[in-house]
């Protein structure tokens, strides 16, 4: 799904009014209508009270139309517009019109004195509806609307906004003074980047993307560099297998990882490529960490380089590592390997000796030399989490998280690498600097291993040949998934890696039915 600036969704507007002759007032009626029954799906109808807070544009004629068939449907509705009747934009007039004739329980304040006397209202709501601007805002929120809004804040209701939270800049995610600080964002047609960027994730809440009849060819027409991950754009490479089928038809993967006492960052990657459906994993250790291999993972096969005795990766097992990953479709190298300076002159020799599609990950990052990277003939695919991607750019993580998406690109553009940047709404970054914002996972899965497994499915469905970018996406969102099903069983707190990689055979399956 595309994520469109501001510009770019008003210009949709007007080319569905003025070329495919779509009437405004029919899309702000979609709008309203989309509205009410997000809100109905989610509220009481005798124990609700609802306020909806209006200002005097097209977003506050969403939120009328919304009203109006919220009342209809036996909802207990105020509306606290933030204008005269004559200040409204033509289209929200005349819903306005409509909303009179079948409510008193219409109020209006243009002053802050007039607002104050509706603290009560605005208290004893159950849910607040922000239509008080869209995504038109150009300037800082003052006077009244100011007040509204923090008002707003500090109510104890359920918090909804519609199409963006008010006071947010939809273009950069900044905040124009004061904004609402949303439970849920009920945006129409397509998300809007400021979503994504700088304030705009602790403002917007869980967000619900409801069309409104803007036609998909106006959509498809715009010109844009951010995606909303989503089934579609990768399920078509999850079709059933072929009965003639045989496990050298679905890619070989190899893992480069552990160090002496810490092979289990191997064993997560490996599992979760073997459960992401690649026909052969390989383990490949120093030859000290090899003497620990645990046979009970039936499943994994085992290879071992010379280390000289340290238990790490040496510059002396590189020749034969190198032999090995020959045999790979896809190799992951970093997790556990740890960073001694043999370890790191190791790992960066072999990234540039190697030319098959490489993931690189944990401490392959923290040893890694990105001038290494635009020089490899093959594929390069960097995972890095905020603190790594920040030793990775010489900066602090705190800037890495302020401007991730701009951030993740320009690592990406750098290094002529994919960069997934981890986190919430996961950044991937293909080198021509097109991103995906993905909508998957939770708080649960900030726990130990859970980077080995997302490496392990990407390096399973690039060994199952799809394209790079696909594969990236698909594997994060997968992933996600897979901690989504988990934590509903076992809760975000007592979330553990294994559990998400048990969970990804219903993700794969919720993945691949979404196609029919």
């Amino acid at each position: 799904m595309y994520i469109l600036s501001s510009q770019q969704m008003r210009s949709a507007d007007r080319q569905s009014i003025e070329n495919d002759h779509i009437p405004s007032m029919r899309l702000m009626e979609k709008a309203g209508l989309s509205l009410a029954e997000r809100i109905k799906s989610q509220c009481n109808t005798s124990k609700s009270q609802i306020l909806i807070i209006a200002g005097k544009g097209n977003n506050g004629g969403d939120g009328l139309v919304c009203a109006r068939y919220l009342i209809t449907w036996g909802y207990q509705v105020n509306v606290l517009l933030l204008a005269h009747s004559d200040e409204l934009s033509p289209d929200a007039r005349a819903n306005w019109e409509q909303l009179a004739a079948i409510t008193p329980h219409i109020f209006y304040a243009t002053e802050i004195s007039e607002l104050n006397a509706f603290n009560s209202l605005i208290f004893q709501s159950t849910h607040i509806i922000d239509a008080i601007f869209g995504i038109g805002l150009s300037q800082n929120v003052i006077g009244i609307y100011a007040r509204a809004i923090s008002l707003v804040n500090t109510a104890h209701a359920t918090i909804i906004s519609v199409d963006t939270p008010s006071g947010l800049c939809v273009d950069t995610g900044t905040v124009k003074g004061i904004a609402v600080r949303a439970n849920a964002t009920i945006t129409f047609q397509n998300p809007k980047r400021g979503f994504y960027l700088a304030s705009g994730p602790d403002h917007v809440g869980s967000l619900d993307v409801v069309a409104i009849g803007i036609p998909a060819h106006i959509i498809q027409s715009m010109q844009t560099d951010m995606i909303l991950a989503e089934p579609n754009l990768f399920n078509m490479h999850l079709k059933p297998r072929d009965k003639h089928s045989h496990k050298g038809n679905f890619g070989h993967v190899m893992v480069v990882s552990g160090s002496r006492g810490h092979l289990g960052a191997g064993y997560l990657a490996l599992m979760a490529a073997l459960r992401s459906g690649c026909g052969l994993g390989s383990y490949i250790l120093p030859q000290k960490a090899f003497v620990r291999f645990d046979a009970r993972h039936a499943e994994i096969m085992c290879d071992m380089v010379a280390d000289q005795d340290t238990g790490a990766f040496h510059p002396d097992g590189l020749n034969q590592a190198i032999a090995l990953v020959k045999k790979a479709h896809a190799v992951v190298i970093g997790p556990a390997i740890g960073t001694r300076a043999e370890t790191r002159t190791f790992v960066n020799q072999f990234i540039q000796q190697t030319s098959m599609p490489l993931i690189i990950d944990a401490d392959g990052l923290n040893n890694l030399d990105i001038r290494v990277l635009p020089q490899r003939k093959g594929v390069s695919v960097l995972t890095p989490h905020p603190g790594e991607m920040a030793r990775l750019m010489n900066t602090e993580p705190a800037h890495i998280q302020s401007d991730r998406i701009n951030m993740a690109k320009k690592l990406a553009l750098q290094t002529n690498a994919y960069v997934i940047l981890k986190g919430f709404q996961t950044v991937i970054c293909d080198p021509c600097g097109m991103c995906v914002i993905n909508p998957t996972g939770n708080p649960g899965m900030a726990t130990a291993g859970m980077g080995d497994a997302l490496t392990g499915i990407i390096a399973s469905l690039i060994a199952q040949n799809l394209s790079t970018f696909d594969a990236c996406m698909a594997a994060v969102y997968i992933h996600g998934l897979a901690g989504d099903i988990a934590a509903k069983k076992h809760s975000e707190r007592t979330l553990i890696t294994s559990d998400v990689i048990k969970s990804l055979t219903h993700a794969f399956e919720s993945v691949s039915n979404s196609q029919r």
